[in-house]
């Protein structure tokens, strides 16, 4: 048989582990290894292996030769049968047709002999034929007499009619002749009044030569000015250079929506424009009027979709133009791209590929683009699930080689959509993060969201991807356009109608003219009816045809060079008209991908959130909502489900702003907790998110009602519904109360929408929340990051002794992470609590400083951590913010408030504690370290 490889197979593939024969060690492993490697087949065996074949194949030739040689005679026979079978078929049908033949001769004998034998049975007899005749013809004219008499009658009647029909004749012709009679009088009197004006001296030869060259002169300065002005027009319609580019070669192929091939290499007809009807006007109106910040908590414009915008039209028609181009230019059918409709056509990288082709074909040399090559990727398939990713990647860092640079914003996700490839660390990292957080995803998971701080607004940013594709063909077209014929020939056909129909008509108008006037001679006369004798041409040119000969030329020559030069001024003042829409259109690229861009060129920060969704602040109890329910007529059970999830997922698109707003009038009051909103808390809340605009629709006692309401557990009976009103909101309760407000606030829509409107238009405005990223990015700098690192060795030792400080319910349950009663311990044992921090704002630094899920640290991954702890990242920033708070110096930076804060109030503290503080009992032998003294500290 032939010799395999498995052996070989797998000693190829020992690398990645499939096999375990290479893991074993010993004396053993090297046997079988040995063993694997002698099952390999060697050349020997492969050339023992083919001799085999070849042998067989030689024994078996001379049987398969007699067989071929057998088949061909068979198939010899079959054709002569065959051809017998058609003969016989042949001689049957002929034999057939000539035997019908003769049977329907003999049926015409037999049809005549049985004739004479009916006369003969019958004893028919001449005079029996005779007397039949006879009585037939004297019937016959008896009938010819009646009948005589009746079409006599018809004719006098026909006569009569006729009669009356050439009377009636002769009255119109009468009348007829009257109005001719009319028409000729009038005719006779303008033929005199023609004569009249005929034999006025002003109209006879010798003043008429006058006039002819009176009018030859300036006809022959108006054509020379005229063909001066058409050949500057003519050179200027066609003049190339950076200030002529136009419009219109984008508008001489057939647009997208009109063609049906794949291929559509047909431009339209001479002379015949695409329509540019793929725009609307009322957009491109309300995309010149958008200023930035207009909209409450939302920003929004056309230019988001800039590829349904006029000049994103035109950037998409020249693409397709490019595309066409390239096919058109011999490329391969594996590399051709979809004809450009939509964004997701682009995704195949195969266009965008094409279009640089063309670019460099046209508009000047290009760097090659390298050859494309998977790249290695060994920690997952994720170019295998994606395979227009690594090819999109190949493009993006060709582009910003082209000349000149551009696109170095593009990246595979404009083109792909999908997300950059995760290196190995990043892989590594993202399932260590989702392991720490399947406890708290279990019921809905992780809402994640991109957020721009934008004109003091935080509002979601689509994907970019639409919009930085058409920013890179705004880039392409601005430097690349170079087109300047409308079509080829253009120009040609253009010179060509001027030179032969202007030039040359005018030329042959003004030789008529000069014929005519070399000619003239007013020394002839002729006799114009019995009136008058007038001078006249002379013999040759009497005649009147020929002069109207010479008129009805004159009038064609002068048709034809109008017509060309009113084309070619029409055509001047399009091309200046288009030159301007281009500028145009370069202004309107910039303004349009600037505004389609706006909330990342504009915004302060651009930030992917992640927040943990939980219900809390999510979910809208529908046994809660039940009275609403019906109050808005809403009673079936699946369109409760329905506005429910509709709810939800409006309160998703705001989950963070949510949090942060609940957590600021949380802490707004003056007393009780900071994690719960009380009465006037919830009374501030509707007045600074102005929710009672409307009173009637509003009342006071409707704001009570509903605090009431929410605060009553519904799913309880009797005296446990009562007991369960506590007077604080919860954050499902506050959750609740905003879907109760906005049911009032507005009176049209589902529940749904009125909680967006609300929320949009009134609490995201108004309300005031939480913002503590501010802060934040302050001290997210690398020298404050190098504060919190030197001393990071003490506040962990600190914040584990205080972490285990509260030891009663469930705080000892959490002996790692550090509650609000611990903090306040914490901020008292070592004097901070006094006149510049409170106890209760201990507790509301508590509440702010709880970070979101993306920000903790890697190594602070506790599944049990809520908004109740706080974890050591959380801590360090409360000590920034005791630190900045303790030490308000203006005129000293962040980082050093926070070190001296530090190094000089609490580390000195737990080491040697104070004359009123005994905190440092606490932290012996617990590791806290000495500060270093400054560089040039003198010891006192």
């Amino acid at each position: 048989g032939k010799p395999t490889c498995t052996a070989a197979s797998q000693i190829l593939e020992r690398d990645q582990g499939f096999h375990e024969i290479f893991a074993i060690e010993g004396v053993l492993g090297f046997r079988q290894r040995l063993n694997l490697f002698l099952a390999c087949p060697t050349y020997h065996d492969h050339v023992r292996w083919l001799w085999a074949k070849l042998k067989h194949e030689l024994a078996l030739r001379p049987a398969l030769e007699i067989r071929i040689a057998a088949r061909a005679k068979e198939r010899q026979m079959e054709a002569r049968a065959m051809e017998a079978a058609c003969d016989r078929w042949a001689r049957m049908k002929t034999y057939a047709i000539f035997y019908n033949w003769v049977g329907e001769t003999e049926m015409d004998k037999k049809r005549h002999l049985l004739g004479k034998f009916m006369f003969y049975m019958t004893e028919v007899k001449p005079k029996d034929l005779f007397l039949a005749w006879k009585n037939w013809y004297r019937e016959e004219k008896r009938t010819r007499e009646r009948l005589k008499y009746k079409n006599a009658k018809e004719e006098a009647e026909r006569l009569k009619a006729e009669l009356e029909r050439v009377r009636k004749h002769n009255s119109d012709m009468q009348k007829k002749i009257a109005i001719l009679r009319k028409e000729i009088a009038i005719l006779e009197k303008k033929l005199g009044e023609a004569l009249d004006i005929l034999l006025q001296p002003a109209r006879q030869p010798p003043a008429l030569e006058k006039v002819i060259k009176g009018l030859k002169k300036p006809l022959d300065i108006l054509q020379k000015l005229l063909q001066s002005q058409l050949e500057e027009q003519v050179n200027e319609t066609h003049r190339v250079g950076p200030d002529t580019l136009r419009l219109a070669p984008l508008y001489t192929w057939r647009g997208v929506k009109k063609g049906n091939y794949a291929l559509d290499q047909l431009r339209t007809a001479e002379n015949e424009l695409d329509d540019e009807s793929d725009y609307e006007d009322d957009v491109e109106t309300q995309i010149r009027e958008w200023l930035p910040g207009k909209l409450p908590s939302k920003e929004f414009t056309p230019a988001f979709y800039p590829f349904n915008t006029r000049p994103g039209n035109r950037l998409r028609r020249w693409g397709n133009i490019l595309l066409r181009r390239d096919w058109i230019d011999g490329c391969p059918e594996e590399e051709r791209g979809k004809i450009w409709k939509c964004h997701e056509d682009m995704a195949d990288v195969k266009g965008w590929k094409s279009i640089t082709r063309t670019i460099g074909r046209i508009a000047g040399p290009q760097p090659e683009m390298p050859p494309f090559a998977m790249p290695e990727r060994t920690c997952d398939d994720y170019f295998v699930q994606h395979p227009n990713v690594p090819e999109a990647m190949h493009f993006c860092e060709y582009v910003p080689t082209m000349n000149p640079v551009c696109g170095r914003y593009f990246h595979q996700g404009c083109i792909t959509s999908e997300e950059p490839p995760k290196t190995p660390e990043e892989i590594a990292a993202a399932e260590e993060r989702q392991r720490r957080l399947n406890a708290r995803e279990k019921e809905t998971g992780i809402v994640v969201h991109i957020m721009s701080k934008y004109m003091g607004m935080r509002v979601h940013v689509m994907d970019t991807g639409e919009q930085k594709s058409a920013a890179l063909m705004s880039e392409f077209f601005s430097h690349h356009f170079k087109s300047q014929e409308l079509w080829e020939g253009f120009k040609a056909k253009q010179l060509l109608n001027f030179d032969q129909k202007f030039l040359k008509g005018w030329e042959q108008i003004l030789a008529k003219l000069a014929d005519v006037l070399s000619n003239a001679d007013g020394s002839s006369t002729m006799k114009i009816g019995d009136r008058l004798t007038v001078p006249m041409w002379i013999k040759e040119y009497v005649e009147h045809g020929t002069l109207k000969q010479y008129a009805k030329e004159i009038k064609y020559l002068h048709n034809d060079a109008k017509k060309v030069s009113n084309t070619i001024i029409g055509d001047y003042l399009e091309c200046l008209d288009d030159r301007q829409r281009f500028r145009e259109h370069i202004h309107d690229n910039l303004g349009y991908t600037w505004q389609s861009l706006c909330t990342t060129i504009l915004s302060r920060r651009l930030r992917t959130e992640e927040d943990i969704d939980d219900g809390t602040f999510t979910t809208v109890d529908k046994v809660q909502f039940a009275n609403e329910f019906k109050r808005l007529g809403i009673l079936s059970e699946e369109m409760r489900d329905e506005q429910c999830a509709e709810m939800k997922k409006v309160l998703k698109s705001r989950i963070r702003d949510l949090k942060r707003i609940f957590q600021y009038y949380a802490a707004a009051g003056d007393g009780g907790p900071a994690t719960s909103m009380d009465h006037g808390e919830f009374w501030k809340f509707v007045k600074d998110a102005k929710l009672q605009k409307d009173r009637k629709a509003m009342p006071s006692v409707r704001v009570d009602l509903i605090f009431q309401c929410c605060n009553i557990d519904y799913a309880l009976e009797g005296k446990d519904r009562l007991a369960s009103d506590d007077g604080e909101l919860e954050p499902f309760e506050f959750v609740e109360g905003l879907a109760r407000l906005c049911v009032y606030r507005y009176n049209k829509g589902t529940p749904a929408q009125r909680l967006l409107k609300m929320l949009e238009e009134d609490v995201l405005p108004n309300a005031c929340s939480v913002d503590t990223d501010v802060f934040r990015e302050r001290i997210a700098g690398d020298r404050v990051k190098d504060v919190f690192a030197k001393h990071k060795h003490n506040m962990k030792i600190i914040y584990k002794v205080f972490a285990a400080d509260d030891q009663e319910g469930d705080a000892a349950l959490a002996g790692d992470t550090m509650n609000s009663t611990e903090l306040v311990s914490f901020c008292r044992e070592f004097e901070m609590v006094g006149p510049l921090l409170s106890e209760r704002a201990v507790k509301v630094l508590f509440a702010y400083v709880q970070q979101e899920e993306e920000m903790l640290d890697e190594d602070e991954g506790n599944d049990d951590v809520g908004d109740s702890e706080m974890v050591f990242s959380e801590f360090v920033e409360s000590q920034a913010a005791i630190g900045c708070q303790m030490r308000p110096d203006p005129y000293n930076v962040v980082e050093i408030r926070i070190d001296h804060f530090i190094s000089q109030e609490i580390i000195p503290r737990a080491l040697d504690g104070s004359n009123t503080c005994n905190v440092n009992l606490r932290f012996r032998g617990k590791g806290l370290k000495k500060l270093p003294k400054p560089e040039g500290s003198t010891g006192e």
